[in-house]
């Protein structure tokens, strides 16, 4: 009985092994297509380019996003394969398109082109809570063009997000809608979550007698009974903006009006110095501190032979009773198996009983293996595409948190300005915070941690 289970118990080790290398194999084979995505990598030189959105008066509305690529002969071309750029690359071209972005008007939209993958995918939440508080007080729109011939998957996961990310105060416009009846039934599942149409004006040119499915006269009628935003893309002269005014759409975007901008570079910071680490103690370079002690113990230090002499027995009797055993264990295993020691024991039950606990530990350690492996690829897919690139808080409630706290200072203490400038101020006794006060003040406003 034992002899089977120990047989059983090595085939299914040897089982898990090569099931855990194959799957090694497949993650590493995924792992170097991913490595090999042109634009997740910084040497494809990418930026955003801003063009204007405006209303019937030419006021500006918001911004527009659009991600330029500049190829071989030095312009700025539209990327092929976008829906492969992570939204981690994203972030940092943005990082540079907002410091440069008007925020006087609370009003104004800024509108990011996203592609369907990037929209399921799990970063898009933290995308979008990122993009608000690094926006504010802008507003953010997420805009996706929707393919009438392609079949969309994930469908729930895509609404999920979406409805999620409006929670926070995004909109969400569909862009580029067309005159085909295709463009109405491709996007009907999403209806319920959409807050912006966009309609190309080259969609709806009547060339060489073309017949239009849906005119533009269409989805207005279409936004205004479902309450959706009507934008017009691509007006380029007076006929179209004379059109769009005839039909009493508002909100327009087109050459006419500007073409897109190219937002400069802001200079990069000189990188601070790294810290040295000396010992136990974090130092700055050129700054010599004294080594700090944690802990001190007696066998190491000057004198205390007893203790010396007397741990050092402890020590090697420990050892001694437990390489004297392993001693005979092996050389009796070996003498029988193998005939290349004279063995101190020959029972039988017992070479039986240690082929199977070598089974055993065989079996133990490649389930270690496998758990051990297993965690530190999934820890390392976790902080690549979350602990290091996103931020491990909400945001949003950050930034209201910093208002709230900001607002309560001020009327308890006096404005900023008084705060940090002030010599000397005495704190009266009704001043004095409760232990909970600004628990209680988040908790009143609903931004208490999560």
């Amino acid at each position: 009985m034992l002899i089977l289970l120990t047989r059983r118990l090595f085939i299914a080790a040897l089982v898990l092994l090569a099931v855990f290398a194959i799957t090694i194999v497949v993650y590493y084979y995924h792992s170097r297509i991913r490595t090999k995505n042109y634009l997740a990598k910084t040497q494809a030189e990418l930026r955003y380019f801003i063009q204007r959105q405006v209303d019937e008066n030419g006021q500006t509305t918001g911004y527009e996003c659009l991600l330029r690529e500049k190829n071989a002969e030095g312009k700025w071309v539209l990327p092929h394969h976008l829906a492969t750029l992570p939204l981690q690359r994203v972030v940092g071209l943005l990082t540079e398109t907002f410091d440069s972005l008007p925020t006087g008007d609370s009003a104004l939209r800024l509108s990011i082109n996203l592609e369907y993958e990037q929209i399921i995918s799990p970063e898009f939440d933290y995308f979008v809570r990122w993009a608000i508080s690094r926006i504010t007080p802008l507003l953010l729109t997420v805009e996706l063009t929707v393919d009438s011939d392609r079949r969309y998957w994930q469908r729930p996961t895509f609404l999920r997000h979406i409805r999620q990310a409006r929670t926070y105060g995004m909109h969400f416009a569909v862009d580029n809608v067309g005159a085909d009846n295709s463009a109405l039934s491709s996007i009907q599942w999403m209806l319920p979550v959409v807050d912006v149409l966009k309609c190309q004006m080259r969609s709806f040119r009547k060339l060489d007698g073309k017949w239009l499915d849906l005119n533009l006269q269409f989805w207005r009628e279409f936004a205004l009974e479902r309450h959706i935003e009507l934008v017009l893309l691509g007006i380029e002269n007076e006929q179209d903006a004379a059109l769009a005014k005839q039909l009493d759409i508002d909100l327009r975007q087109g050459y006419l009006f500007g073409h897109p901008e190219n937002v400069d570079q802001p200079a990069v910071a000189e990188p601070k110095a790294n810290l040295e680490h000396n010992g136990d103690a974090e130092v700055t370079p050129g700054k010599p501190t004294a080594h700090q002690q944690l802990y001190t113990d007696d066998y190491f230090a000057k004198g205390h032979w007893l203790l010396k002499i007397w741990q050092t027995l402890v020590a090697l009797c420990g050892w001694v009773c437990v390489l004297v055993p392993v001693y005979i264990t092996v050389r009796s295993f070996m003498g029988v198996q193998f005939g290349v020691f004279k063995p101190l024991w020959t029972y039988t039950e017992g070479i039986i009983e240690i082929k199977f606990l070598l089974v055993v530990i065989l079996f133990m350690a490649v389930c270690a293996m496998i758990f051990s492996v297993s965690m530190s690829i999934i820890q390392n897919r976790k902080r690549d595409r979350l602990v290091e690139q996103w931020p491990t808080f909400n945001p949003i409630d950050q930034q209201k948190r910093a208002a709230e706290l900001e607002a309560f200072m001020e009327k308890r203490f006096g404005d900023d300005e008084f705060r940090h400038h002030v010599r000397t101020y005495q704190v009266q006794s009704e001043q004095n915070l409760d232990t909970d006060a600004i628990h209680k003040l988040f908790g009143e406003n609903d931004i208490n941690q999560e």
